[in-house]
């Protein structure tokens, strides 16, 4: 029997086959059970986001040397505290993409805390080289800290000499490469044109290091000038050379520094001080002993201005993440009558 017409070119249909109906449900669940799965997947690159982190506070007895003032406070540590996002993206050939922002906190104290207060930075990786621009630590400052065991009372840096080396540069461009056993990096940073007095002032850092087995060798330079600034303004320079052997449970650590410092106008001198630092540890499983020493020399051959500095420290990890410190610090001015410094403190750290 011929199918009854329904309209042109169209048959009555079929009688409805349930069975069919269910599984053909099944097969449209699967299906989109598996592109939800899917699709995802193949729409996904090889980028990815970590958050890091500090949270360091403890207790510190605080004696300053211009008043003789004593402080017990409960206190962020001079490690500070901070939580961080970095990530990077694959761009195929060896190239990648990556970011960094760094906020400071302050654990006991939040209107000292900050978005993007330490770090911020957007750049590119080719191998071993990368290219970066924003704000950070300059490659001075990196060197630098490589002789800073100290966390908890205080740093023992050579930046604290009459706090010569900025430490961290604005609107800034650093270069950082990796050779075998040479590391090499810059940064620049220029004027903003905010004013038509300070869009020529410039910094530059620079450092290199070279690593032989258990001893590396090293040298980093720092310079600010501070081009058609305010009268006040200082320019700085600071010359920095190194030493570090590490041999089992013992690191030993030597730095020279030269630093300088003028106005800006006028040229009259402010600064020129020679400055010693010497550090060693020892670790004993998850313990370590940290002694560590500065030698400042007279500033600008001024009388009396020199001092020794000296600290001590104890780290007990609790993990791979929690430790424990305690550091003793002293400072032991050359000129009869000034109050020395004394810090004492014991802080918990956790890196996260």
């Amino acid at each position: 029997m011929t199918p009854r017409k329904r309209g042109l070119g169209c048959t009555q249909a079929s009688p409805i086959n349930l069975n069919e109906g269910k599984l053909m449900n099944k097969k449209l669940i699967a299906l989109a059970v598996a592109s939800a799965v899917v699709a995802p997947a193949a729409l996904a690159d090889t980028s990815n986001v970590n958050i890091y982190g500090k949270v360091n506070v403890g207790v510190v007895y605080d004696s300053k040397y211009t008043s003789g003032e004593r402080q017990l406070k409960v206190d962020n540590l001079a490690t500070s505290s901070r939580i961080g996002f970095k990530g990077e993206e694959d761009l195929g050939g060896g190239t990648k993409a990556f970011f960094q922002l760094e906020s400071g906190v302050a654990p006991d104290d939040a209107s000292a805390s900050g978005w993007a207060t330490r770090e911020g930075w957007v750049g590119m990786k080719f191998g071993s080289s990368a290219i970066a621009l924003g704000r950070g630590k300059s490659a001075y400052q990196l060197f630098l800290e490589e002789f800073d065991l100290f966390d908890v009372a205080l740093t023992l840096g050579l930046n604290e000499v009459d706090g010569n080396n900025k430490g961290r540069f604005n609107n800034s461009a650093k270069f950082t490469g990796d050779y075998g056993p040479v590391s090499v990096a810059a940064s620049l940073a220029l004027g903003e044109n905010k004013t038509a007095k300070d869009n020529s002032s410039w910094d530059f850092a620079g450092s290199l290091k070279y690593a032989a087995g258990p001893v590396w060798v090293g040298g980093a330079v720092d310079v600010e000038e501070r081009v058609g600034a305010a009268a006040t303004a200082v320019d700085r320079r600071n010359y920095l050379l190194g030493v570090g052997y590490t041999m089992g449970a013992v690191s030993l650590g030597g730095a020279f520094q030269k630093a300088k410092a003028e106005m800006s106008t006028g040229g009259a001198k402010v600064q020129d001080r020679n400055s010693f630092l010497f550090n060693a540890a020892y670790a004993m499983g998850q313990s370590e002993l940290q002694g560590g020493l500065i030698i400042a020399r007279k500033n600008n051959d001024v009388k009396d201005s020199e001092y020794n500095h000296y600290v001590f420290g104890f780290k007990q990890g609790l993990s791979k993440r929690t430790a424990v410190k305690i550091e003793l610090g002293h400072i032991d001015f050359k000129v009869d009558g000034k109050n020395d410094p004394t810090t004492f403190g014991v802080g918990v750290m956790h890196n996260f």
